[in-house]
């Protein structure tokens, strides 16, 4: 990404712009004093395609709602978690309801 910067360096560089998403690493980002990570939720992935899509589409529905950079991460990692368990990309897309049933859903992001 960022060739001559390592990805701690580049987190640091761009705080609480840049995030990288590390699969079932979790994802990375710089709150402007460290660097966190927020782990991924431990799933039994059926296929991966559309992962990155799902994460990117429900990170923006969840920070554009007014959730905070960790939480907004969070949502987009349960979107993520539960498109891996099915086949396809778009037909492995949950909704908010499918995000809702699951065990991992916060009631405090309280989207509707």
């Amino acid at each position: 990404m960022f060739p001559q910067l390592s990805i701690s360096e580049g987190l640091k560089k761009y705080p609480n712009k840049l995030i990288v998403t590390m699969g079932s690493k979790g994802v990375y980002f710089n709150d402007g004093s460290k660097e966190v990570q927020i782990p991924s939720y431990l799933v039994q992935p059926v296929d991966t395609t559309g992962a990155g899509d799902t994460f990117n589409g429900a990170f923006g529905v969840a920070l554009t709602s007014g959730l905070d950079m960790e939480s907004s991460i969070r949502f987009g990692n349960l979107a993520a978690a539960l498109s891996i368990q099915t086949f396809g990309a778009q037909g492995g897309m949950p909704t908010l309801e499918e995000m809702k049933g699951s065990a991992f859903y916060e009631k405090e992001w309280n989207l509707k």
